[in-house]
């Protein structure tokens, strides 16, 4: 399956979700799908019934909003057991063989893969969005091909995933739309993921008491 958003653009695949969310198509924009194969009707009549179902999600207008008001007891004031969480920094590690780099990154795809799943079975419903959404970025041939390309140019498997990573991310940083600028913090938070692995770093939130007060410059759904 392919989608183009004008006559003259150039065609996407539509199995990866990386080159799709690239294209940054707003809403009401007219897409072209061509399809083809032995079961390309029936492919393509699912993809309609999708974008007709609205992907699953309710519409804006379906969505029920709520406030409360009240006063404020107290401004700025947390008592509780603080907890400073730092995420790992990488330094510079030595460069193995290509067959070693090679097999490096993709072990820690695989446990980053494996991370995910983990933390999926056990978020709630909004957070397990999230990090579904990171397992499929992950699985992404558009940020694993060009890695392993830039790993077979004599790049380190770090330096090659963080340069993948963060050209699609300065991509979506510089989009109009508030939408895709939020997804550069997953592309982030992903590349982050990865290197952990590569690195042998993998540092978790510790365990949190009822009343913690966590200090952090970040927190990813991944943290948790």
């Amino acid at each position: 399956i392919q989608i183009r958003t004008a006559a003259d653009s150039p065609w996407i695949d539509a199995k990866s979700i990386v080159k799709v969310m690239a294209a940054k198509a707003p809403r009401g924009t007219l897409l072209e799908i061509a399809v083809n194969g032995g079961d390309a009707r029936e492919a393509l009549q699912n993809l309609v019934e999708l974008i007709q179902n609205n992907f699953g999600e309710k519409p804006a207008e379906a969505l029920k909003l709520s406030s409360e008001s009240g006063l404020i007891a107290s401004k700025g004031l947390a008592i509780g057991k603080v907890v400073v969480f730092e995420k790992a920094a990488f330094g510079v590690r030595p460069k193995g063989t290509l067959e070693s780099e090679t097999q490096l990154f993709r072990r820690s795809i695989k446990a980053a893969q494996s991370a995910l799943s983990a933390l999926i079975d056990n978020a709630e419903k909004d957070i397990a969005k999230v990090l579904e959404f990171q397992l499929s970025l992950i699985q992404d041939r558009s940020l694993i091909d060009p890695t392993i390309a830039a790993i077979a140019a004599g790049t380190s498997a770090q330096d090659a995933w963080t340069q993948t990573l963060n050209k699609e991310v300065f991509r979506f940083e510089k989009a109009n739309d508030a939408y895709f600028r939020g997804r550069a913090s997953d592309l982030v938070d992903l590349k982050q993921q990865v290197l952990s692995h590569i690195h042998g770093k993998t540092d978790a939130l510790p365990p949190l008491l009822q009343d913690a007060i966590v200090f952090a410059d970040d927190l990813s759904p991944s943290d948790f």
